[in-house]
């Protein structure tokens, strides 16, 4: 009898945990249905949402459908010119093609680059020269620098010279030594 009590209070103690336990899961399961709830509810928000936006995207397309392909049209164009006037400028076509492609137009511009230094410095030396003009002396002086110059920037832009140096292509350039290429040889050396 004894030993029947002791098994009924432990049992009444197991059912009672058991108890607690049930009633402990139903708790969680109430917070967790909660929860469940607020997200089913936020869901619904989102996605009624999204239903707003895909029906406002899909007006745009519908009313501005031909703005947008005119658009990409647009583009598709303005991409294929810029493609061949790429295309051009490399081939040299065009006059801008032709500055950017020749060499000889090159050396203009830098002799002509030459010629306002040695000129802005002549001024800058002897304003007088602007009144008064320049002696034969001077300008035989001034053609001098102006060679001495132009051998100097060709031989350090590597275009070629009259030092027979070669241009970047590999090709060599003419030796036609003046007296001034000699003194300009000499003053390199």
């Amino acid at each position: 009898q004894e030993h029947a009590d002791k098994v009924g209070k432990q049992s009444q103690e197991v059912l009672t945990n058991v108890n607690g336990g049930i009633n402990d899961v139903r708790k969680q399961l109430s917070s967790i249905s909660g929860e469940i709830e607020n997200i089913a509810k936020r869901l619904e928000s989102s996605l009624a949402s999204v239903d707003k936006m895909s029906q406002t995207t899909n007006d745009i397309m519908t009313v501005g459908k031909q703005d947008i392909i005119s658009a990409l049209k647009n583009f598709s164009d303005i991409s294929g010119r810029l493609s061949t006037i790429t295309a051009d400028l490399k081939d040299g076509k065009g006059p801008l093609g032709k500055v950017l492609r020749s060499d000889a137009l090159g050396k203009d511009i830098d002799k002509i680059s030459i010629d306002l230094q040695n000129l802005s410095k002549r001024i800058a030396d002897h304003p007088e020269i602007l009144i008064f003009g320049d002696s034969e002396e001077d300008r035989a002086k001034s053609r001098l620098e102006r060679q001495r110059r132009e051998q100097r920037r060709a031989f350090n832009e590597g275009y070629g010279s009259k030092l027979g140096t070669r241009r970047p292509g590999g090709e060599k350039v003419a030796d036609e030594q003046s007296p001034a290429a000699v003194d300009v040889i000499e003053e390199v050396e």
